[in-house]
Order: C-alpha cells, then sequence, then structure tokens
C-alpha cells in the first residue's frame, strides 16, 4: 500500500480560537448552542469540526481516507496574525501557535509535521525572528496569504523575509486570502472561486518578478490549489515578456523557467487541470493534497486516481516530492 503524504490541509491551534472568539468584527468564531463557527463575514460561516483542533479527531480522519502524514498550515481562508492590532500581541499570538504546532509534531512525529505563521505587520525583524525560532523547533517553513492586509508580498518590507526562508531552507506556501479584487466581484462565489486564483497567481509572479529566485536559487516556493492560473498562462507570460522587456529585466531568463520551480499540489477536482500542473511544473514538484477541512479529501483521491499515472511517478507525487522539498524523514 502506498504512502500518502497530504501537502494542503489546517489546523486551529487554541491560541487563535481565542482570538477569533474575542473579535467582534469579521472574520471572527461564534458559537451556536456550544458549537464553534468560523463567521468569515454575513452569512458566511463555517463549523469548525473537530478534527481542525483535536489531534485524535484529526487523526482518526486521515486513518479514515488513507492519509499517513499531513502538513498542517494554521487556520486558512484568514491570516488570524496579521489581525491582531498591536505588533507585540501578534508576536506573541504568532509564537504561542507555532509553539502549539510543534509540539503537536513532536508529539507525533510520524503523523504530523507543521507550517509556521508569521507576524508579517510586526516588522520585517521580528517576522524573520519568528522564521527562524521556527525552524529550531522543528516546523518545514511558513504559509503565507496572497496579500497581507492589502498589501501585496512583493513589498521592500516583506521580501527579506523570503531570503531568509531560502537561506534557513525552510518552504514559503501561499495560500488564498480575501483578494484584492473582491471589490469588484459581487458575491462569495466569484470571490472563493476566481478571486481566490487572481490573487495567489498574481503573489506569485510577483515574487518571481521581484528576482527571489535570481537572488535565492534554492527557493522553495509553493503555490497551492494546482499551480493556480500559472499553468494556464506560462506561454502568455513569456510572450508578454518579450513584448516588454523593461518589465522582466531584473530577470536572467524567461519567467516560465521561474514558474517552473513553483512547488504546487493537485487540488482542483478536475483531472484536466491536474495534468496541466504535473505538465508544467513535473511530478518533482508536484504534490498530493486535500484542502482538509473546506474541501472533501476524497475529491482530492479521486483526481489522483483519474490521473491513472504511472506507479513511480504516482508515488512521487503521493509522497515523494513532499520528502525531499519539506526534508520529511518518514518510514
Amino acid at each position: 500500500m502506498s504512502y500518502v503524504i497530504d501537502t494542503h490541509t489546517h489546523w486551529t491551534p487554541s491560541t487563535l480560537i481565542d482570538v477569533l472568539e474575542r473579535r467582534v468584527e469579521y472574520p471572527r468564531i461564534a458559537r451556536e448552542n456550544g458549537t464553534p463557527h468560523f463567521e468569515f463575514g454575513p452569512g458566511r460561516p463555517f463549523k469548525l469540526p473537530d478534527d481542525m483542533w483535536n489531534p485524535d479527531a484529526k487523526i482518526a480522519k486521515m486513518d479514515a481516507a488513507g492519509i499517513d502524514l499531513s502538513v498542517i498550515s494554521v487556520v486558512g481562508g484568514v491570516a488570524v496574525v496579521d489581525l491582531v492590532d498591536n505588533p507585540s500581541d501578534a508576536i506573541a499570538v504568532a509564537r504561542a501557535a507555532n509553539d502549539e504546532l510543534a509540539d503537536l509534531c513532536r508529539s507525533h512525529p510520524t503523523r504530523f509535521a507543521g507550517l509556521a505563521a508569521l507576524p508579517l505587520l510586526a516588522g520585517t525583524d521580528n517576522a524573520i525572528a519568528e522564521l527562524e525560532r521556527a525552524a529550531t523547533v522543528g516546523l518545514k517553513g511558513a504559509m503565507v496569504y496572497s496579500n497581507v492586509h492589502g498589501r501585496h508580498l512583493d513589498d521592500p518590507e516583506f521580501l527579506p523575509v523570503f531570503d531568509a526562508a531560502a537561506k534557513l531552507g525552510m518552504v514559503i506556501q501561499i495560500h488564498p486570502t480575501h483578494p484584492l479584487a473582491a471589490a469588484w466581484l459581487p458575491n462569495d462565489a466569484l470571490i472563493t472561486a476566481v478571486g481566490y486564483l487572481f490573487d495567489t497567481t498574481t503573489a506569485a509572479l510577483r515574487l518571481i518578478f521581484s528576482g527571489v529566485y535570481d537572488r535565492n536559487p534554492g527557493f522553495k516556493l509553493m503555490l497551492c490549489h494546482a499551480g493556480s492560473l500559472l499553468p494556464f498562462v506560462t506561454a502568455r507570460i513569456d510572450y508578454q515578456a518579450v513584448l516588454f522587456p523593461n518589465d522582466v529585466k531584473q530577470l536572467s531568463a524567461p519567467p516560465s523557467e521561474y514558474i517552473k520551480k513553483l512547488y504546487t499540489d493537485i487540488v482542483c477536482r478536475h483531472p484536466g487541470v491536474a495534468r496541466l500542473a504535473l505538465d508544467t511544473h513535473g511530478p518533482e514538484r508536484t504534490m498530493f493534497g486535500t484542502d482538509d477541512p473546506y474541501w472533501p479529501i476524497d475529491g482530492a483521491f479521486e483526481t489522483l486516481e483519474a490521473l491513472s499515472l504511472p506507479p513511480a511517478v504516482r508515488e512521487q507525487v503521493e509522497s515523494g516530492t513532499a520528502r525531499n522539498v519539506f526534508g520529511l524523514g518518514v518510514a
């Protein structure tokens, strides 16, 4: 039986549950008949399932699905640490959340690996210090959102954080959050279906165009959701780069050469899209993922099965690539 690593699944440390329960504004956590619910906006409740905070429930769900190890990231859909207005409080919240995550991984070393939360709005030095500390407690990288409260990831203040991650060998995973284009989208269906992907695509491209790979050739950047929109537009981006050479003069190669360096997952619910992501990034940079609990786990396995991959390639996607990129010494 194959070994399966889920590289895209979410967790909510108790520290962040406390922060969200104290909030009056959205996003927040409210309780209905004692059951906690995420509220991302008016009329947008999402039940906080037990497996998002209870290790036994999470492991039971993994066992039932056939997942051996989960690379868990904090929350999902909202950068909770960045909702803390006071920088010193944000640092304390990130530290507590990351310590809780590290304790979970140490308690279940064959079942969990973790990605840190970073207090990006608390200043570059503080974000880098927390990333360095996360490495010392055994976390494998950090998850960042596609924008930081409306600020782009290639903001000069944030770029040193990515340079530091490269030097540490830590993975940076880009996940959607409330997109910058939300004001032009009329409802949640379009925001989550299209706005999320546009936001993550432009975030990754802006980092590429900032020269992050030229400064750090070994940088490990993971873009969630089957390469987002990049597999569809890679050739177009190269063509436009030829038409506008001044916009890419800082790059030493065509944009597609950097896009190929991105790691991604197969979270898309469409075998054709997953196949395109594999063709764009290669199996050595494509990994199994579920986006649990926001998407059903069985959909990820159905997508993988429909690809009909050769055994060696399937093993690479199911676990081999994740072992390499996250440095997982699992049996």
